[in-house]
């Protein structure tokens, strides 16, 4: 299924609202989780300072490399699947022929909804 979204297979509502708005809030949700329980474990709001000045991969706690590696992992996967899924919606939307309206809406949507993940992300 993915490979179809990517190529744009699948009709523009499916596209937009399964892989998009769902995927991309639940990806985006797993990061910060993942974000949070990092700050508990360090004691900071401030993690590059923490991975800059503190950390150090052979003397830290086991539980912060840990939640280190989800939450790298977390916001590289999500990072990924949201170039992946606004290439699929541009194509899908493209081959979109009841409504113009419709397919710039789901462009546009797309690229605020990728602005709304990316500053939560950062």
């Amino acid at each position: 299924m993915f490979k179809k979204m990517v190529a744009g297979e699948l009709s523009l509502g499916t596209t937009f609202w399964k892989y998009g708005v769902l995927f991309l809030l639940l990806l985006t949700f797993t990061t910060k989780f993942f974000e949070k329980l990092l700050h508990r474990q360090t004691g900071t709001t401030d993690l590059w300072y923490f991975f800059s000045h503190h950390f150090n991969i052979f003397k830290s706690d086991q539980m912060i490399t840990l939640w280190t590696l989800c939450y790298i992992s977390a916001a590289i996967g999500t990072f990924y699947y949201a170039i992946n899924f606004t290439g699929g919606l541009w194509r899908s939307s493209a081959k979109y022929e009841r409504s113009s309206w419709l397919k710039n809406i789901a462009r546009l949507s797309t690229l605020a909804l990728l602005f709304s993940c990316g500053q939560i992300l950062l």
